[in-house]
């Protein structure tokens, strides 16, 4: 339960921190129609400012949430090799990152017929071909 509520709070973090950018980006799209010839100067001098502190409030949520889905991941390949039989895997955002990270890790094993089918939507996920087909060797049936 607490490890619930502690990434619940992670991702409350990472949605203020997300709404303060858009709000932050809403000030610099008005500001820059009203603005005359100086001051869009100032403001195009503003904006990496304003896009740069930003980044550093998203990274650090978005980056933990990616972290713990990656360690999450492996948690669960390991689970599925002692258990050994088929299951179908479903994942939405990093719930799909854990997902890959499941389905990469079962591949490194060569645990193979464990995953009938995975289904991964909105995943956080940059892969290349060659992961992509390691992934794909380890689902029996679907690979969405």
């Amino acid at each position: 339960y607490q490890r619930r509520v502690r990434e619940s709070s992670i991702l409350k973090s990472f949605g203020s921190n997300l709404h303060h950018f858009l709000h932050m980006q809403a000030a610099y799209t008005a500001a820059s129609v009203v603005a005359t010839a100086s001051a869009a100067a100032i403001a195009a001098i503003s904006f990496p400012v304003t896009l740069l502190s930003s980044v550093s409030l998203l990274s650090n949520p978005f980056s933990l949430a990616l972290d713990r889905a990656d360690k999450a991941g492996a948690y669960l390949a390991l689970c599925l090799i002692q258990k050994a039989r088929p299951v179908t895997l479903v994942g939405f955002s990093a719930g799909a990152r854990v997902v890959f990270r499941c389905l990469e890790k079962l591949a490194e094993q060569n645990a193979l017929g464990i995953v009938y089918s995975a289904y991964m939507f909105g995943a956080p996920v940059e892969a290349n071909s060659s992961q992509w087909q390691s992934v794909r060797s380890v689902v029996a049936h679907r690979l969405v």
